[in-house]
């Protein structure tokens, strides 16, 4: 479940930026912290379940801990990014379209509320709230995963009416000769 949200976030990314070699390097993390940590958690957890008063469950605690910590930083991470290059669309052309300009500050709110909600898990978990943040962690995931398909609906009317306008000749003009 946790790793997906990531995908999901990767996934609306490329509507907001241009930046390929940004989108590569965030794919590959995703790809490759995946398999770094997914491995050793559902090695552990089996570990911890067919073995329960023996080294696995501290391991697995430890895993568990380390998987949270570091898919919520790459979900801020990925979150902080698509931020960052909302408010750059904003900021380029300032004076536009008022209905985009507030559909893209409600995204960054979004993202702000899933940014909290991240935290809210992290803290939590080392807070020594194991089985409140398992239980916590499908509902803010679930919530998180429909603010997602809220997003790209809204990315998916802008995209749309940036290419209508583009189709209609309204924004560009072409030299004649």
């Amino acid at each position: 479940m946790v790793p997906t949200q990531s995908v999901v976030l990767y996934s609306r990314l490329h509507l907001i930026s241009q930046n390929f070699r940004l989108l590569a390097i965030i794919k590959w993390v995703i790809i490759v912290d995946s398999i770094i940590l997914l491995i050793p958690t559902i090695t552990m957890n089996f570990g911890s379940e067919y073995f329960p008063r023996s080294p696995w469950v501290h391991g697995f605690s430890i895993v568990e801990r380390a998987q949270i910590t570091w898919f919520s930083v790459q979900e801020i991470l990925i979150s902080s990014v698509y931020i960052w290059e909302t408010v750059r669309l904003i900021k380029i052309s300032p004076e536009e379209d008022k209905k985009r300009h507030k559909i893209l500050w409600e995204l960054i709110g979004i993202n702000i509320v899933a940014i909290v909600m991240d935290l809210t898990l992290l803290i939590l978990e080392f807070l020594g709230y194991y089985f409140t943040q398992i239980i916590l962690k499908a509902l803010v995931y679930s919530i998180k995963l429909k603010m997602e398909f809220v997003v790209l609906g809204m990315l998916l009317t802008i995209v749309r009416s940036h290419s209508r306008e583009l189709t209609s000749g309204e924004m560009y003009s072409f030299p004649s000769g």
